[in-house]
């Protein structure tokens, strides 16, 4: 009895502490397996019959359209809501240098931030202008160049937010606009992101923000499995006839891996990259959708 007892206790600390701040990143990447496992066969399914509906059906293109929208603002978004319990608690834990080492590849970059919004922003255009694709203005180059630059801007602009979060504000800045005047792209950076961020100052520092910053990271994720799933089943040759096409068919697979699994899992890499535990868990909530798409190979 003592035995079941310790096997028990050990049971409920492993379960507490998978629930633990620090292992957030390996709770998504279990959320991850697990959805992987359905997502394939029954949302990515609907969510692609919902991409295939005729034009008549004005519901389906307007779900496809806030589905790609959600998409465009939720990692910002989160990254904002994070940001200041996230740094508060690395500090206190004396992390600071470790993640500031861990930041330094370019999937942390605001450059890699600035590609996976782009792409998306293309797919919220063509779905909106599918909705609204029977009012006349849209044709007009005005509102095309409008809604050119303005995706450009708010991509550029998210990708900031994004990368402040692998940034401490006491940390030196890093790009120099002008020599002798001593200014700095980060201080333009900062001096926006702070007034964006000043009317919700308060709230920002509370833990209830740092937990719907999670709600939305781990949404984002669960979000980008199914436009991943979208994505590779439609430039997939299920029916590869030689080693050649299941090579480049990986190579594929690989790139989608990083624009659309990264980006949501950096906000927890860069505290756990240095973890082998996080690399072991990233592979396996990768595996069932590798195995489905790579070779209709199902799990369960």
């Amino acid at each position: 009895m003592q035995t079941i007892s310790q096997i028990n206790e050990s049971f409920i600390r492993l379960f507490r502490s998978l629930f633990s701040r620090t292992n957030r990143g390996i709770l998504l990447d279990i959320c991850v397996f697990v959805s992987s496992i359905f997502l394939p066969h029954l949302l990515t399914g609907k969510f692609v019959q919902l991409t295939r509906a005729p034009d008549e059906d004005v519901r389906a293109k307007l779900a496809v359209a806030i589905f790609f929208t959600m998409l465009l603002f939720l990692a910002p978004l989160g990254a904002m809501l994070k940001s200041e319990q996230f740094w508060e608690r690395i500090n206190e834990q004396n992390k600071k240098d470790q993640v500031t080492k861990n930041v330094r590849f370019f999937i942390f970059s605001p450059w890699f931030s600035f590609i996976w919004l782009l792409i998306i922003y293309a797919f919220v255009v063509v779905s909106w202008m599918e909705v609204l694709m029977r009012d006349s203005y849209l044709s007009s180059p005005w509102v095309i160049l409008a809604i050119f630059f303005g995706g450009m801007i708010y991509c550029f602009i998210a990708a900031v937010f994004i990368s402040n979060f692998f940034r401490d504000y006491n940390d030196p800045p890093r790009w120099k606009l002008h020599d002798r005047a001593g200014l700095y792209a980060d201080d333009i950076f900062d001096w926006f992101y702070a007034a964006v961020c000043y009317p919700f100052g308060e709230f920002l520092e509370t833990r209830l923000a740092a937990v719907l910053g999670d709600l939305c990271i781990y949404l984002n994720m669960i979000l980008f499995q199914i436009f991943w799933g979208y994505m590779f089943s439609s430039l997939y040759d299920v029916e590869h006839k030689s080693w050649q096409d299941l090579f480049v068919n990986f190579l594929l697979y690989l790139l989608l891996l990083c624009l659309f699994y990264f980006p949501a899992r950096n906000f927890y890499l860069a505290e756990d990259i240095h973890r082998p535990i996080a690399w072991l868990t990233i592979f396996l909530a990768n595996l069932p959708s590798f195995l489905y798409f790579s070779f209709r190979v199902q799990l369960f």
